[in-house]
């Protein structure tokens, strides 16, 4: 009696077999934006260290820094039409948590996945928006270049969707967007922990299967450039806010940053926030979010360490 048939086993990296419907992106003559598209320091969280040149993005990672995640979102978002950025984790240091995130954000969004405003997907081929997690693609992970595809272009079947790319192969469906995010600006993003990225928002280095256009070559109809104003000396401005307790402090501080968004809070209750947005709480982090002693991290030692 001949032994059976060997099983096949699904792999992580079995490729998508639906019909393609993306198609090559048309000549279009409307003008470009002029631009760079960069990370501007108020889009930045204050523990991202950008090289000087090549978007190349590097989380600080001493002490308890190396347990807050990094945010940054570029300064060209789009409204229209189909656009790509690549992304390419260089280092990961440390013996603390790594993760990367890559996706879309509105403005006022630092942290993927993390509120309505953003849609991301993580290194365990995760699809991330609301604090939920949906295990839709691929895993990636050191020196491949993946690409994330926004496709908000009204006349395609993938209308209103986001997908991944690995290597210039799909590596997801095409996600639908929440209805958050429909008709907004939406601005590439990272968030990441004890990792070096590198961004590209040109051309793709690595072709996908059809001709996409890369975020620098948004047009001037699809694409909202954000920028901010710098004090003609070079000098910034830092406030104090002085108060008497329980006379709402905090409700006039949330005013004022609302109006002055390229003001950055430093309190309390912001590095508690944003610990909580690392993946902290107060009894302490994860076994795996740990500091190079092997020591659990609490909000409280967080905070201390400032």
């Amino acid at each position: 009696m001949a032994p059976p048939a060997e099983k096949k086993q699904k792999t992580e990296d079995a490729a998508p077999t639906t019909e393609e419907l993306e198609v090559d992106a048309k000549r279009d003559s409307n003008p470009k934006i002029r631009d760079t598209v960069k990370f501007l320091t108020p889009d930045t969280t204050m523990n991202v260290l950008p090289s000087s040149v090549g978007n190349i993005l590097m989380s600080m990672s001493e002490g308890g820094l190396s347990q807050l995640v990094a945010g940054a979102r570029a300064s060209v978002g789009v409204k229209s039409g189909r656009y790509s950025f690549e992304a390419k984790i260089v280092e990961q240091t440390g013996s603390g948590g790594k993760m990367v995130r890559v996706g879309f954000g509105a403005e006022g969004s630092l942290f993927l996945g993390e509120d309505e405003n953003s849609i991301c997907f993580d290194t365990e081929g995760m699809m991330v928006s609301t604090k939920k997690k949906t295990k839709c693609s691929q895993a990636f992970g050191r020196d491949v270049i993946v690409a994330v595809v926004l496709n908000i272009d009204e006349k395609s079947p993938n209308f209103n969707t986001i997908s991944l790319f690995k290597d210039g192969k799909r590596a997801c469906q095409p996600q639908q967007l929440p209805d958050s995010l429909k008709g907004k600006n939406l601005y590439p993003a990272v968030s990441f922990k004890n990792s070096s990225v590198h961004l590209n928002f040109g051309a793709p280095v690595v072709e996908l299967p059809f001709k996409c256009r890369g975020i620098q070559e948004a047009t001037v109809k699809d694409a909202e450039v954000q920028k901010y104003a710098e004090p003609d000396d070079g000098k910034y401005t830092v406030l104090f806010p002085v108060s008497m307790p329980d006379e709402g402090s905090f409700d006039w501080l949330d005013n004022f940053i609302e109006k002055n968004p390229n003001y950055t809070e430093l309190s309390d209750r912001f590095f508690t926030d944003w610990a909580l947005k690392s993946g902290l709480s107060s009894k302490g982090p994860k076994s795996r979010m740990t500091s190079q002693s092997r020591a659990p991290w609490t909000i409280s030692q967080i905070l201390r360490s400032f």
